[in-house]
């Protein structure tokens, strides 16, 4: 079996970004009987998501799970709707800030993960594991990611979903909450690789 696993690059004036971390510094090749591919997606409205679905065609995985960080979030966050909304705080990378607008005109108004919530969270209690379900994944880049990769993965038959992680210490510093990159590999691997 195969999954691709994606991250952000930094954006907002943060030198790092942990779910880019995860994935140039800490996935392995293999976890079990599971090949690992990874991809660094632009935080960037408009191609986001066409540069995660070349890596979904090229690699062909059972499942795919996109990453980014969320600075209010202390647990690792799987979401479980993506709404067809754009509201930016704040310009993405290359400084398009939609204002209320829909993803997708004619779209559903949301599309829910395709991953088994209430499996991850059994085991995540079971190995007393800091994770939680968020049922708000926001109105920026990452919210649109979602929705457009739920829409994609339900035509293609394809296990996906988003998590939102928490920062980690380098961008909080050691005395605030936060998880280290190594920490947030080894929850997912607990509850998405061994279950």
């Amino acid at each position: 079996m195969k999954a691709l696993i994606s991250g952000f690059e930094p954006f907002d004036g943060d030198a790092i970004n942990p779910s880019k971390e995860l994935v140039t510094q800490v996935l392995p090749q293999k976890v079990g009987d599971w090949e690992l591919e990874g991809v660094i997606l632009p935080v960037s409205f408009e191609r986001a998501f066409p540069t995660l679905k070349e890596a979904i065609e090229l690699h062909q995985p059972d499942l795919v799970l996109a990453m980014g960080v969320a600075k209010n979030r202390i647990q690792v966050s799987f979401e479980r709707i993506g709404i067809n909304w754009m509201e930016a705080r704040i310009p993405d990378n290359e400084g398009f800030q939609p204002k209320g607008q829909k993803i997708i005109k004619d779209g559903p108004d949301g599309i829910f993960t395709s991953l088994s919530l209430t499996n991850i969270m059994d085991i995540s209690r079971e190995k007393k594991l800091s994770v939680e379900i968020s049922n708000s994944a926001g109105t920026y880049v990452c919210n649109r990611l979602m929705y457009e990769l739920q829409m994609h993965s339900q035509k293609r038959s394809i296990s996906s979903g988003f998590v939102h992680l928490p920062p980690c210490p380098e961008m909080r510093g050691e005395s605030l909450k936060s998880m280290s990159v190594p920490e947030v590999w080894e929850t997912l691997k607990s509850v998405l690789f061994f279950s």
